[in-house]
């Protein structure tokens, strides 16, 4: 059986794909990584003959990536191509594939990994194993339950008519609905890929400690060093998952959690350090300071996500109207009758400034911005039935 092993990145993230890529190639000898390089296919193109890697670019897997580039940003587009990247290897590269997001690193051999893929059609692994009870702390119970109790950091699927079939359904869930909301419960793609253990009869939950390790569940799964290797739990270290990772101050061990600190000196300190340092010295350390594709119009405007949300809001017959969002100013992209609503809808988020900004007085900035937005679309929805 062929094993395809897969990530998604775009510039930002290529020094932690290299990583990824090199700890893949120093366990698995048999394996190479795919990487689809979110980004305009000439910058693929142009990071490939520079690094002399063959990235993929998002128009060989997806035919809706210019609309869902602009639509999304940069998390949001990332994870939604990542249904299009399993189908499109699945059908033409191997008989399984396993993606891993590329702040992740191997440690071990990954042969019982494949083992299982050849008995089984999809493959997750669950945030947490052992009950997690409400204390304060982040990440809870509740929050693990919001964004999806597996973690789609990491996925095997194998060659299989369900396999293929719940794709399809990911794939049109991704084209419009790949977004982080937290107040809908959406969390990107990992949402609604919870529900792919109820398409797929033969699933595997893989809860051995020694995979997918990281903040929401290194504190029930402890670290130990031994010589020049790693072991969780008694059991070898397969693969640890960096994600969130502070670059000023590693004890705090992600960005989205103070459930667990790392002290220095400790094993799970001593583990981040090697990686943070392995992504600052490697050969595509640099890459990482250009700027996002799809950051703005091909006039330098930058892309607003009220711009991309009011697309996004757009019925899909009518967004196909504008054949290249990026192409101008977004205002002269919409077509005009299009364009009168939105002028009303400005008229009226207007006359709604002053609500918003006592939502700011009471719950701060960022909570007034998040209605302002949700009630601009909600409008944008609305005028486009009507």
């Amino acid at each position: 059986m062929k094993v395809v092993y897969c990530t998604i990145a775009s510039a930002n993230y290529l020094p932690r794909v290299k990583v990824l890529a090199d700890s893949l190639a120093a366990h698995q000898s048999n394996a190479s990584l795919q990487v689809l390089l979110c980004e305009w296919p000439e910058r693929c193109r142009e990071l490939s003959v520079k690094t002399g890697f063959r990235f993929l670019s998002p128009a060989e897997v997806c035919a809706d990536w210019r609309e869902m580039a602009f639509t999304y940003d940069i998390t949001e587009f990332n994870t939604a191509l990542k249904p299009f990247l399993l189908d499109y290897l699945l059908r033409d590269r191997g008989d399984a594939v396993f993606y891993f997001d590329p702040d992740i690193e191997i440690f071990g051999s990954l042969e019982a990994l494949e083992n299982l893929a050849a008995q089984h059609a999809l493959i997750l692994t669950p945030h947490v194993c052992e009950p997690l009870y409400v204390d304060g702390l982040r990440p809870s119970i509740d929050d693990i339950i919001k964004v999806g109790q597996f973690n789609l950091g990491f996925i095997g699927l194998a060659r299989d008519a369900e396999v293929f079939r719940a794709l399809r359904w990911w794939q049109e869930i991704c084209v419009e609905h790949c977004i982080v909301d937290p107040e809908k419960g959406y969390f990107v793609d990992q949402f609604w890929a919870a529900a792919l253990p109820s398409f797929i009869q033969n699933f595997h939950c893989l809860r051995a400690p020694e995979y997918n390790v990281a903040y929401w569940n290194v504190f029930q799964r402890p670290l130990e060093r031994l010589d020049d290797s790693w072991s969780c739990q008694g059991r070898p270290l397969k693969f640890f998952h960096f994600s969130g990772l502070p670059d000023d101050d590693l004890t705090q061990v992600s960005r989205h959690q103070n459930r667990v600190s790392a002290a220095p000196g400790s094993a799970l300190h001593t583990l981040l350090s090697a990686y943070l340092k392995k992504t600052r010295d490697n050969a595509w350390c640099g890459l990482d300071q250009q700027a996002y594709s799809f950051a703005h119009f091909t006039n330098g405007q930058e892309i607003s996500r009220l711009e991309r949300r009011s697309l996004l809001a757009m019925p899909r017959a009518m967004r196909r109207q504008i054949t290249d969002p990026f192409a101008g100013n977004f205002h002269d992209l919409i077509p005009k009758p299009q364009r009168k609503a939105m002028i009303g809808l400005l008229h009226g988020l207007a006359a709604r400034l002053g609500d918003f900004a006592v939502v700011a007085e009471r719950h701060g900035l960022a909570q007034a911005l998040s209605q302002a937005v949700r009630y601009v679309v909600r409008a944008l929805t609305r005028r486009a039935h009507d």
